[in-house]
């Protein structure tokens, strides 16, 4: 059983702009119908995505789905923490391939998919365990890459500058 369909229709919802209570419907219809399949092929459900919207779409919209917050500085992560999410943050580069100390208390994850080379996001399952990460202060952390990462970790760098974090 594949659930990427309903994955990216959650994912698509998340990006387009709609109203927050029109979008905490449009993604509790798809989470209901994600259960259905999981129930018809007698699996559980387990479905994680990601919102730069934690400030204004309260956590407990997303009805058991793994959603971390997108953040960009450690003021970001702070704040998401309050709110109930556990964050993930882009940084420019990794300090360490291993968990480190971040401020505030909080432990960063480098992605094990960015980090280890045969691991997948389907074997890591990272994401997927929202409330331990919340619970814990543990951030996974994303490197920025590829053409449009180096440009977001330019910016990332001067959001730093700024004192964004």
């Amino acid at each position: 059983m594949s659930n990427r369909p309903y994955a990216d229709r959650i994912q698509s919802l998340l990006s387009v702009g709609y109203p927050d209570q029109d979008l905490r419907s449009a993604i509790l219809n798809a989470v209901t119908d994600l259960r259905h399949l999981a129930d018809a092929h007698k699996t559980s459900l387990k479905a994680w995505t990601y919102t730069h919207r934690w400030m204004t779409l309260k956590r407990k919209a997303f009805d058991g789905i793994s959603v971390l917050a997108s953040c960009e500085t450690m003021l970001d992560v702070f704040n998401a923490h309050l709110l109930g999410y556990a964050p993930a943050l882009v940084v420019p580069k990794f300090e360490s391939l291993k968990a480190y100390d971040l401020p505030n208390s909080f432990t960063g994850i480098p992605c094990p998919a960015q980090t280890k080379a045969q691991v997948t996001c389907q074997d890591c399952k990272l994401c997927l365990k929202s409330d331990w990460l919340h619970s814990t202060r543990r951030v996974i952390l994303f490197e920025a890459h590829g053409a449009r990462g180096r440009k977001l970790a330019e910016k990332l760098v001067q959001i730093e500058v700024k004192g964004g974090n």
